[in-house]
């Protein structure tokens, strides 16, 4: 067990990265098209509301750096939906 791979920490930061990787992975798969291009949006889409319903819930709650992550992986994220949605494939 000398060799295995450290944990990332348990904190809101770590929360807030995973649920935007798993929005930006869904929103990489439908920009790649396919036959599953809509449900790919969808659960990004999901993924993307779940980080606004954080937003909305911990406002004043929040230290300015996590405050600062959350809009930025926002916004990030936003664009991205937006590039996919105009795309034909989506």
């Amino acid at each position: 067990m000398a060799n295995a791979p450290s944990k990332p920490p348990v904190d809101f930061s770590t929360l807030l990265l995973s649920i935007a990787t798993s929005a930006g992975e869904s929103f990489e798969a439908a920009a790649a098209g396919g036959p599953d291009a809509a449900s790919a949006v969808a659960m990004g889409q999901h993924s993307l509301d779940l980080l606004s319903l954080l937003e909305d819930k911990t406002v004043g709650n929040l230290t300015g750096e996590e405050e600062r992550l959350l809009s930025q992986l926002l916004f990030d994220l936003r664009l991205k939906l937006l590039e996919v949605s105009k795309t034909p494939s989506a």
